[in-house]
Order: C-alpha cells, then sequence, then structure tokens
C-alpha cells in the first residue's frame, strides 16, 4: 500500500485552493453539472472532524471549483483530508486521502 502524499502547511494560512475534476484517461476535463462535492479534515489519529472545507462551484460545466477554509487554531499535527464526490445517480467516489502536516508559523503578525 503506497503512503499518503504529505503536504505541508502553516498553522493560520488559509486553505484556498481552486480544483479542477480531470477525466482520468484523457485528462480532459469532466463536467461535474448536477454534482456535489464534499471535502473534510480530520484528526489522523482520532477521526475527529477539523473542518468542512466550503466547496464554491466556478465552473461546473468544466468541473472547476474552489474549496477554502481558515487553519486559525488547527492542531500541530498531521490531519487527514480528502474530497468527496457525488454524481447526479448518488454514486459516491473519493480521492486518494492526503495528509495535512500542520505546522507552527515561523512569521507572526
Amino acid at each position: 500500500m503506497a503512503r499518503a502524499q504529505e503536504i505541508p502547511w502553516k498553522i493560520g494560512d488559509d486553505i484556498d485552493w481552486d480544483c479542477a475534476a480531470r477525466n482520468a484517461d484523457t485528462n480532459a476535463p469532466e463536467p461535474m453539472t448536477g454534482w456535489s462535492v464534499a471535502s473534510q479534515v480530520r484528526d489522523g489519529e482520532t477521526g475527529a472532524l477539523i473542518a468542512s472545507l466550503t466547496v464554491t462551484w466556478t465552473n461546473q460545466a468544466n468541473g472547476e471549483y474552489n474549496l477554502k477554509t481558515a487553519t486559525s487554531g488547527w492542531p500541530r499535527k498531521k490531519l487527514r483530508w480528502d474530497i468527496q464526490y457525488t454524481d447526479p445517480a448518488g454514486v459516491v467516489a473519493s480521492t486518494e486521502t492526503k495528509i495535512l502536516d500542520m505546522q507552527d508559523d515561523v512569521t507572526e503578525p
């Protein structure tokens, strides 16, 4: 089993990621009209919910959306994160789980 990709992230830095669903075979934009998207971050040890990311469609016909959340107050530890897609028929599929390696910020306001 492959290790989950780790993404280092600073506590207090907002997550504001533009995302796009792509066809696995052609890498072409995947139309997502009628689909829903959800994304959560959970404690890697306990599974406790840390945050549900806000999903905003930017171009649903091309599968483009934005994920956003603040990370102020998050614990300094490894957290699990993924994205879940639900098609119009109710079929659910999730991305691979990624690890957010939450680290202290060096520069403080």
